[in-house]
C-alpha cells in the first residue's frame, strides 16, 4: 500500500534525481569565477610558501618562467558537483543521524575543494620546475586526476570511520 513510510522510503531515491537535473541558468558563471579566484589567490601563498617567486594579477599567476591563467577549466566546479553527488549518496547510505549525513557532505565539499587547491598550486610548481609544457596538455589532466583520485582516500576512509561509530 502506498502510504506515509512507503512516502518515507522513496524520499531519498526521488529526491536523489535532482542531481540529473542541469544547473539553473546563471549559477555556473556565478559560481564558476569565485572558485576561479579562490584558486588563484590560494596557489599564489602556496608557491610563495614553497619558495617560488609568484605575483598574482586576479586570475593569472606570473612565475619566473611562466604565465598561469587560472581558466574556467580550474575551478574545480565538475569534480564539486561529482563528490556533492558521492557525499550525498554515501551520506544516505551510511548514516541515520542526519548530523552525521550533513558532516559528510559537508566532507566531501571540503576535500573537492582543497584537492584542486592542491592541483592548481601543483601545476604552478610543475610549471616552475619543467617548463610551461607541464601545465598543459596530458601531464596537466594525469596531474588532475590523481590529486581527484587521491582525494577521494580520506574521503571514503572518513566514511567508513564514521559508518563504524
Amino acid at each position: 500500500t502506498l502510504g506515509p513510510a512507503h512516502a518515507r522510503r522513496l524520499a531519498f531515491p526521488v529526491g536523489f534525481l535532482v542531481f540529473m537535473a542541469p544547473l539553473p541558468e546563471g549559477a555556473l558563471p556565478a559560481l564558476s569565477l569565485p572558485l576561479q579566484r579562490l584558486a588563484a589567490l590560494v596557489a599564489e601563498h602556496a608557491l610563495g610558501a614553497l619558495g617560488v617567486a609568484v605575483t598574482r594579477d586576479d586570475l593569472y599567476l606570473r612565475l619566473p618562467s611562466v604565465t598561469l591563467h587560472v581558466t574556467e577549466a580550474c575551478n574545480g566546479l565538475r569534480f564539486l558537483l561529482a563528490m556533492l553527488v558521492i557525499g550525498v549518496a554515501f551520506a544516505a547510505t551510511t548514516q541515520r543521524r542526519p548530523l552525521r549525513r550533513a558532516g559528510i557532505v559537508l566532507a566531501a565539499i571540503a576535500v573537492a575543494v582543497l584537492a584542486n587547491l592542491a592541483r592548481v598550486t601543483g601545476t604552478g610548481v610543475m610549471a616552475e620546475l619543467w617548463g610551461a609544457s607541464a601545465a598543459m596538455g596530458l601531464p596537466h589532466v594525469v596531474w588532475g586526476k590523481t590529486i581527484y583520485a587521491v582525494a577521494l582516500v580520506p574521503f571514503v576512509g572518513l566514511v567508513l570511520f564514521m559508518r563504524g561509530r
